[in-house]
């Protein structure tokens, strides 16, 4: 087991502290840390107070196949953040968010030059705005899901992929949104002769986001000396 500590403290109401624990057995390892950050800002109003809480776990089930797991909250605190030119600022605006983060993630090699990873997020936001009008909230939850295919060898590396995520998002002055994207993507890396790397892709990519709504095919041509 390890343990780490740091803190910091200032002028204008300024401290924070950083607390990790973590451990490695013969299979399993694990993390659990804890951040707190606050200022009172430069002026009236411009505050922030910040708080996360993170816990990460790690499981080889064999030599080829790996586990992964992940949950992280987080709470912040602010006034007006911004920084105008003119010197103005809200003394009305209050911001608070609450955030909740779940990941799960697996790797698996086939050969040693062939592995396969995954990876699934899940995260669910709520945002409260108060300024001098009111009050607006604002809810947002959604997922998102990646993997790869890598191949490494000499003088090829192969990267292929796909993902894909969805997000609702809910306000209470606005009507209720959905935004969704997918994608697919391969992406070849040549090494010939031996400083000069050629990269030749090809990706797919579609976003039914009603600000954007577009399906789009890319090619790309690379070459690094």
């Amino acid at each position: 087991p390890t343990l780490f500590f740091s803190g910091l403290g200032g002028n204008q109401s300024t401290w924070g502290d950083e607390l990790i624990v973590s451990g490695l057995t013969d299979r399993f390892s694990y993390s659990l840390g804890q951040f707190h950050y606050q200022d009172d800002g430069y002026r009236p109003n411009n505050d922030l107070e910040n708080n996360l809480y993170n816990v990460f776990v790690q499981y080889a089930v064999t030599p080829d196949f790996n586990l992964q797991a992940e949950y992280r909250h987080r709470e912040t605190t602010s006034g007006d953040l911004r920084s105008q030119f003119d010197g103005w600022f809200s003394p009305f605006d209050r911001r608070n968010i609450d955030q909740d983060t779940a990941r799960v993630g697996a790797r698996y090699s086939l050969s040693p030059q062939t592995d396969v990873i995954a990876s699934v997020i899940y995260t669910d936001r709520d945002s409260i705005l108060q300024d001098f009008f009111g009050k607006t909230v604002q809810r947002s939850a959604g997922t998102q899901a990646e993997a790869q295919l890598l191949y490494k060898a000499e003088p090829f590396n192969l990267i292929t992929g796909l993902g894909a995520y969805s997000l609702d998002i809910n306000s209470s002055d606005l009507p209720g949104d959905k935004a969704t994207q997918q994608n697919v993507y391969s992406y070849g890396y040549i090494k010939i002769p031996d400083r000069v790397i050629w990269t030749v892709g090809l990706s797919y990519e579609s976003d039914e986001d009603p600000n954007a709504n577009f399906n789009k095919l890319n090619p790309k041509f690379g070459v690094q000396w």
